[in-house]
């Protein structure tokens, strides 16, 4: 299997998980809209935060998918860089959590 085919292959599987994310999050999102509207305002509260988070952690997914791969092709720019996106989304929650 060729560099081509593995980058195929991994593009696949990175779209299926991403679009398995969007589905999970607009999905949580309905339901919570839908609860809210129908006055079950706890629960709602619930599905709308995890749709969000899940909504959310769909950029980071691809990050770590760029991460891994570019760690099996043993590329360090690609590494390095991917591993500075992280961290610096990392740090950006733990300063939200901190700040509110």
């Amino acid at each position: 299997m060729n560099y081509d085919d593995n980058l195929e292959r991994l593009e696949r599987h990175v779209g299926r998980v991403l679009r398995t994310g969007v589905l999970l999050s607009a999905t949580a999102l309905a339901m919570g809209l839908a609860l809210l509207l129908a006055g079950q305002g706890g629960v709602a509260r619930v599905l709308l935060v995890c749709g969000l988070v899940v909504l959310t952690a769909i950029p980071a997914t691809r990050i770590v998918a760029s991460l891994v791969d570019a760690l099996r092709r043993r590329d360090p720019l690609l590494a390095f860089s991917t591993t500075v996106v992280l961290s610096v989304l990392g740090l950006l929650l733990l300063a939200l959590r901190f700040w509110t």
